[in-house]
């Protein structure tokens, strides 16, 4: 019985823990929506600077014919062009990586809610299970009394410990 009470109070505790795990994946989903946000934004100002990167590097390379820029300049143009070309594709990546969390996010709180749904502490089906086991073995250890019709004293004894007996069937002799 004190086991199947045990199991009963750990079936509670999981099942408010479950409750409780909610809010923090709601907030959880809400934060890597922010992140997706922000990965979006740092895609758009990757793509702005490899704009400005290629324009200054189409200037540069106009100009260098008549002598106005040198070539180092250009080098550097194209250099910078490539260190834009590659924060883009960081930004992107990072996108990709912050949809990613998200979705698993909300996977785990689609399992957590699967768990929860229509459901409190008390109705839990795991809850509910766990205090049937329980009721079981307190019925169970109801019946482990047996009452002689008569009073007396016990002469004879046809039973063991632990053996199951019938309605009915000879016990002992009083």
């Amino acid at each position: 019985l004190a086991a199947a009470q045990a199991d009963l109070d750990k079936a509670e505790r999981r099942v408010r823990g479950y409750i409780a795990n909610d809010a923090g994946l709601a907030a959880q989903v809400s934060a890597l929506a922010a992140d997706q946000q922000r990965a979006v934004a740092d895609i758009q100002a990757a793509q702005a600077n490899v704009r400005k990167a290629q324009i200054d590097l189409n200037r540069r390379t106009a100009l260098v014919a008549s002598g106005s820029v040198s070539a180092d300049e250009v080098t550097s143009a194209q250099a910078a062009l490539t260190v834009a070309q590659s924060s883009l594709s960081a930004a992107r990546a990072g996108q990709s990586q912050a949809s990613a969390n998200r979705t698993a996010a909300v996977g785990s709180r689609q399992v957590n809610a699967a768990l929860i749904s229509g459901s409190n502490v008390a109705n839990n089906p795991e809850v509910v299970a766990a205090r049937v086991v329980r009721d079981m073995a307190q019925r169970d250890l109801d019946r482990t009394i047996i009452r002689a019709p008569v009073a007396g004293v016990v002469a004879n004894s046809q039973i063991q410990i632990g053996q199951r007996v019938q309605p009915g069937d000879k016990l002992m002799i009083i």
